[in-house]
């Protein structure tokens, strides 16, 4: 019986152990690297995008950081897109610059969205909630010819 008994116990402790917490949806899956924090995003009247993902870790070479564009009925736009390091928004965070060519006929809103990949599956999504401006099969935010975007953008 007191076999059992430390049998019984044993098992229920492992238990404890293994048993996490899920994840919130919406919330970064990965490394401290993948979680997107914060951006700004600039959209020139010349149709550049040039747009600064902040993380809340310097980027790893292990991801891969996307930024996709879109026209507010959800097709995504054919860009020559290119990215480098830029200066973190805050202490040990990191950050991601991108520059997206879409040519002086581009439309005068566009939907923009970031993603973090690891081997191909999305780590985190920026931003979180879809603006309503835009009709993109992932939530996206709306930004202005000639004007910024930032707020929400995490």
């Amino acid at each position: 019986m007191k076999r059992l008994l430390v049998l019984a116990a044993l098992v229920a402790a492992i238990l404890v152990i293994d048993v996490q917490p899920a994840a919130p949806a919406g919330d970064t899956r990965g490394p401290v690297c993948a979680n997107i924090t914060n951006g700004s995003v600039l959209y020139s009247t010349e149709g550049v995008v040039s747009a600064d993902v902040f993380l809340a870790a310097p980027a790893c070479s292990r991801l891969t950081y996307g930024f996709t564009v879109y026209d507010t009925s959800g097709t995504q736009l054919d860009a020559t897109t290119t990215y480098t390091a830029c200066d973190p928004e805050v202490p040990r965070g990191g950050c991601v610059h991108f520059t997206l060519s879409l040519g002086t006929s581009a439309p005068s809103l566009i939907c923009v969205s970031g993603d973090t990949l690891i081997r191909g599956h999305v780590a985190h999504h920026a931003p979180d909630i879809a603006d309503a401006s835009c009709s993109t099969p992932v939530p996206t935010m709306s930004v202005t010819e000639g004007g910024s975007g930032a707020q929400g953008f995490h």
